[in-house]
This record gives structure tokens, sequence and C-alpha cells, in this order.
């Protein structure tokens, strides 16, 4: 492309062979052809990785407690084109997937901001996100004041690109949901804060992964006119292709990256000074095997390097509601950052939904849990229905 990128992910890099004088195996051939796909075509895809990011600034109109899609979002960054979509404004769509496997599709990592111009103190305010026209995802619930509220949502979605046999070759779409039950119609700030949705590719499709996920890539040194190249012998002056090249593209192309939710869960946050673990029950994507079902709080990190983390959690309320609600994400246990603590709405049962968001470097074997605590004077329940689900995200981003 004349910008430099690439209208798809780079192949999934060959296997390199030695060669074996006793059984005849002849050494694969150093072609530049396949070079240039698998290392160049990989730096290339890498650097420049699908990312948009989009702004409404004219005010919109969302209804009475009916979920709408935020529509005319301007693109401040939108490198490969996704949202090109002249008649859904708002729809950012997902490139073409490398792997082959169309019906599965790559992940996403999304986050939407809902910033709504209205005062009711007996509404809420919920920001969320769908795909291609399924189940909203819900993101943080804000109770209503006598300030203009604003909520926030992030999660991991998976996509297939265009030029797939699926959804008549558009492939899947992403777009920033808006609720909220003020008693009227109102509408979305755009002054100072405006609507806005930001989208980045994180993971190929883990259709194909299985055989290509790779633990720790080694560390590839710097090459010499003198080095010989092999396939996996190592040792003064060679070059092992399958670790050096294969292993780094096929870790770069799979990185660690997990979603798991508490979807049918009976787990109840007790009221008090304490603070309440979530159990996870449902695994939708764990490149790494980072949680198991024996170990249902915590997210292992099975690489050290910064990862992106986000918790999420969704309250029943009493029908008095008092006291206070509040997340946090707990590192080895020892270490919290803190994340959303709210008063819930006092009117109505509609519930409390928080977040808590972090960049946090962790060490190989280090974990991370969400906490939840509040004050009701009596366990609280959890929406624990596909979209209302509390979660975990986490994304390796860096080493």
């Amino acid at each position: 492309m004349p910008d430099g990128r690439v209208d798809m992910l780079p192949p999934q890099p060959m296997t390199w062979q030695d060669a074996v004088p006793a059984t005849g195996q002849m050494a694969s051939p150093l072609r530049s052809v396949w070079l240039s796909a698998d290392a160049g075509e990989a730096v290339v895809w890498h650097r420049q990785r699908p990312l948009f990011q989009g702004t409404a600034t004219t005010a919109q109109s969302i209804p009475n407690t009916a979920y709408t899609a935020i529509t005319g979002l301007a693109a401040l960054v939108d490198n490969y084109g996704g949202a090109n979509d002249t008649s859904n404004t708002g729809r950012y769509y997902g490139p073409i997937t490398s792997t082959g496997q169309p019906s599965a599709g790559d992940w996403y990592l999304v986050s939407g901001y809902v910033p709504m111009n209205f005062t009711a103190t007996t509404g809420i305010v919920i920001a969320g996100v769908r795909v291609s026209g399924g189940t909203v995802q819900a993101g943080g619930r804000v109770p209503g004041s006598a300030h203009a509220e604003t909520a926030m949502v992030v999660d991991l979605v998976q996509m297939t690109g265009w030029g797939t046999a699926t959804n008549s070759y558009l492939g899947d779409w992403v777009e920033l949901m808006a609720y909220q039950s003020s008693g009227a119609a109102a509408t979305t700030l755009v002054s100072g804060k405006a609507p806005a949705l930001t989208v980045r590719w994180v993971c190929a499709s883990p259709a194909a992964s299985s055989s290509q996920v790779v633990a720790a890539p080694g560390i590839p040194h710097t090459w010499t006119a003198s080095d010989i190249w092999t396939a996996d012998a190592t040792g003064a002056g060679k070059v092992p292709l399958n670790r050096e090249l294969r292993d780094a593209v096929r870790f770069m192309n799979y990185p660690p990256i997990a979603r798991v939710t508490v979807d049918g869960s009976t787990q109840t946050i007790p009221s008090g000074a304490t603070w309440t673990s979530l159990s996870f029950t449902t695994e939708y994507v764990d490149t790494h095997s980072g949680w198991a079902p024996g170990t249902p709080t915590k997210y292992i990190a099975p690489k050290a390097g910064l990862y992106y983390v986000g918790g999420f959690v969704n309250l029943i309320e009493a029908a008095s509601p008092v006291g206070y609600r509040a997340i946090r994400l707990l590192q080895n246990g020892t270490t919290a950052y803190a994340g959303w603590s709210m008063v819930p709405q006092t009117t109505g049962t509609l519930g409390s939904a928080l977040n808590a968001v972090g960049l946090i470097r962790m060490a190989a074997g280090d974990t991370i849990e969400v906490q939840v605590q509040q004050t009701q004077g009596a366990a609280l329940s959890q929406y624990t229905n596909v979209g209302n689900a509390g979660r975990l995200i986490a994304v390796w981003m860096s080493q």
C-alpha cells in the first residue's frame, strides 16, 4: 500500500527445517520471498495495527430506556478505513483477518465514553458496545444527579473482517451504545466533552492459534555477516530462524489476552469493609491459559510485561439502596489499583455497574483479581446474564 501498510495480517510464518543427512532431509532454502513475508510484512503490520478513534461532535437525542447507537463519529485516526459506512456513521468494521478462519475473527480492545446532558436525579446513564447488532455488552452504570453524568465501557470484542464469507462480505462491525432513564429523551453532551469510541486490534483469530501460541519467544541476537542460518540448532555464529523469526512473529500475532466473566454465577457480594474477589465462571478467550476454573478469581500472567487490565461488576440493588459501592484491581494479593466508587441510585432498583482499568506491569506468575466492596447492610447479587455479567479482561501490551 502507498502508506506502507498491508491490507491483511501477515501470513502465518513458516517452520524452517535443518538438513538431516542420515534421512535425506534437506534444509529449507533461504528465499527472500519467504523472509519478506515472515519478517517484512510482520514488521509492517505490527508497527501499524488497525486503530480507530472517533468522536461525535453533534448532540444526539437518546430516547428514554432504550439502547441507542451513537452516530456521526468523526475519525481522529482510522488507519484501515474501517469507519467508511456513510449510512451507519457510528460503525467501525474490522479489517480482513489473516488466519484463514473467517468464522472466528480477530480480537479488538474497545473503549467508549458517553456524556449525557441531563440532570435528572432518578435516572441512570449506561455506556455499552455492540457487535453486528447483537447483544449489548454493558459498561459503567452511573446514577443521575444534579450534574451531567458520563458513563464508560471497556471490553474485548471479536470481529470477522470485511472480505470474509460471513455478513454478505461486509464483516463484523462494532458500535458505541448509550442508554439513559431520565424519564424523557435526553441529548448527548458535546461541549467540552463528547461521545468517543476507540478500537484497537490486539490478537489474531484463536481459531488457528492452538499450534501458533508461543509461551516466550527467544530474544533475537544481532546478526553478523558470518552467521549461519539454521532451523533450530543454536550456538556461536548460528541464527535459529524458528526461534528468532517464526516464534517472534507468532507471539506478536497471538500475545496473551483473556476475557472471563461471571455468566450464570450465583456469587453474592457481602456487605461491609471487606473486599470480595469476583469468582469467574466463563472463558471467552484466553490465548495463554492465564485463567483456570481451579483458581476462578485469578488471572495469572503467563509472561512478564505491561498489561492492560479491566474489571467490571454489575450489582443488583436492594429496594432501598444505601451506602456505597466500589471496585478495584488487586495484584498479587497486596497491591491495589482503585477503580470507580459510587453512591447507588436511591429511587428504584436499576442496579450499579462499576469499572476499574489500569496499565499494570507484571512478572510471569503474578496474579490479578477484580474485587468489589459494598455497604448496603445485606449481601447483593450480581447480574450474570450475557451482556451484563461482571468480567475481567487482560491484554499483554509490551515487554
